[in-house]
């Protein structure tokens, strides 16, 4: 064979190879560049740095190692989900020119006694105020319900009955931020049911494991009536199961890595010592960076995405094709 038909079976290789590279790609990046842009209203889950710029730092603070104003010990779900639909910087704070209106200690109505402002201040007011239309290829994330659901456990004189009644109003404030972005046009939602507050060590510290539970489980079986509203409204709402994705960890730790399902992390009160990285926890209520991480894989299954891949995986892919035409030309230099 002579050396320049080695050389062109070699490139020709190469060429399959990327086009085979190529075609792997491609429905993941078709699919995860479906959406135009990344709306986000929720609480402390989903914040990225709005509650502490507005308390100039003073919340979560720096007495325990949250990670830069969030309530983690890293990263938030919404931060990764951003980065794996392709629209890096969308899950930035709103405050700081991202398109994430979540405030920490959000519940679901307008802005609370303490100033900070529900779900539907955030969809009506901050966000609605300044975007007369929506964006019908945005997605458009409406996640809360949590903390309305503490409220509820914590109630005096509460029973099953208010915790009802108070899951219902909950949702009902839901039903209304959907309302408004089908009004302005949105088409793409996904709201989300809650994690089992009752396995919080926030929970636990109040004698409240039960009412937490309960608390949750009520707001959770609304949530099907709620996509289904959505989808009446002519949306495509997609929920996302965090409690199902967080009971399966509990279900099975060692599959993730984790050691410590109860206690806050490393550096957090009440920690036993245990690192992030194998807890489930970072303080007495919020997941830890290794959950969010986990919460976001969950969103992508909810969304039907592949995520976009790492720049650093697809460097060492690329990488492939280089060491092929490498081999031709070294090849191609002994023959002569």
């Amino acid at each position: 064979m002579t050396p320049s038909r080695s050389l062109r079976r070699l490139a020709s290789a190469a060429a399959f190879f990327a086009c085979t590279l190529c075609g792997a790609l491609a429905p993941t990046t078709a699919s995860a560049l479906t959406f135009s842009d990344l709306v986000i209203f929720g609480d402390s889950l989903s914040d990225t740095g709005n509650l502490s710029a507005v308390t100039g730092g003073a919340n979560p603070g720096t007495a325990q190692p949250y990670y830069q104003g969030r309530y983690s010990d890293g990263l938030v779900w919404t931060d990764y989900l951003a980065a794996g639909l392709g629209l890096n910087g969308a899950a930035d704070s709103y405050l700081a020119g991202g398109n994430n209106y979540a405030f920490a200690g959000a519940r679901t109505g307008g802005v609370g006694s303490d100033g900070i402002p529900g779900l539907l201040a955030q969809s009506y007011s901050l966000w609605g105020s300044t975007h007369a239309v929506a964006d019908p290829n945005a997605l458009y994330v409406l996640v809360g319900g949590g903390n309305d659901m503490r409220d509820a456990r914590s109630r005096v004189g509460g029973d099953a009955a208010t915790r009802q009644a108070d899951a219902v109003a909950a949702v009902s404030n839901m039903y209304t931020s959907m309302t408004i972005l089908a009004n302005k046009g949105a088409k793409n939602v996904l709201i989300s049911n809650l994690p089992d507050l009752g396995f919080s060590f926030e929970a636990v510290l109040l004698g409240k494991t039960l009412e937490s539970s309960d608390a949750s489980m009520r707001f959770n079986s609304l949530i099907g009536g709620l996509e289904a509203y959505g989808d009446s409204l002519g949306m495509d709402v997609d929920v996302l199961d965090m409690n199902g994705a967080l009971l399966d960890v509990r279900n099975n730790p060692a599959a993730y890595g984790i050691t410590n399902l109860n206690l806050p992390c490393a550096g957090f009160v009440f920690s036993a010592g245990t690192a992030c990285n194998k807890s489930l926890f970072s303080d007495v209520l919020h997941p830890s960076n290794l959950a969010h991480q986990i919460i976001a894989d969950a969103a992508f299954s909810a969304l039907n995405v592949t995520p976009v891949p790492e720049p650093e995986s697809l460097a060492l892919l690329l990488g492939g094709l280089v060491v092929v035409v490498g081999v031709a030309r070294r090849r191609r230099a002994l023959q002569h």
